[in-house]
C-alpha cells in the first residue's frame, strides 16, 4: 500500500449502493464514474499536474506524469467525465 494505492473499493461500494437504492440524483465530491453531478473541489488533476510540471526540473517532470497515484487519479477522472450518467460538474 501507499499513497498511490487505488481507492476503487470506495467507488465500487458507493456505486453499488446508489444503483441498489435507485436514487434520483447522485452528487459526488470523489471521482466516481456513474455519478450525476461531480463537484471538482480539487480541480481537474491533469490541469494541476500541468501547472506543477511547469516549475519542476525536467527529470522530476517526467516522474510526475508516470507516478502510479497520478495515473490512477487521471484515469478515474477520465472514466467519470466520459460516463454517460454525468450531467453536471462544477469547480
Amino acid at each position: 500500500m501507499g499513497a498511490y494505492q487505488p481507492r476503487t473499493g470506495l467507488a465500487d461500494a458507493a456505486r453499488a449502493l446508489w444503483q441498489r437504492e435507485n436514487f434520483d440524483l447522485v452528487q459526488s465530491h470523489e471521482r466516481i464514474a456513474g455519478c450525476d453531478i461531480y463537484r471538482a473541489g480539487d480541480g481537474v488533476h491533469h490541469r494541476w499536474l500541468a501547472q506543477r510540471a511547469r516549475i519542476l526540473p525536467g527529470w522530476r517532470r517526467a516522474l510526475l506524469l508516470s507516478d502510479r497515484y497520478h495515473r490512477y487519479v487521471m484515469d478515474a477522472e477520465r472514466a467519470m467525465y466520459q460516463a454517460p450518467e454525468l450531467k453536471s460538474r462544477y469547480l
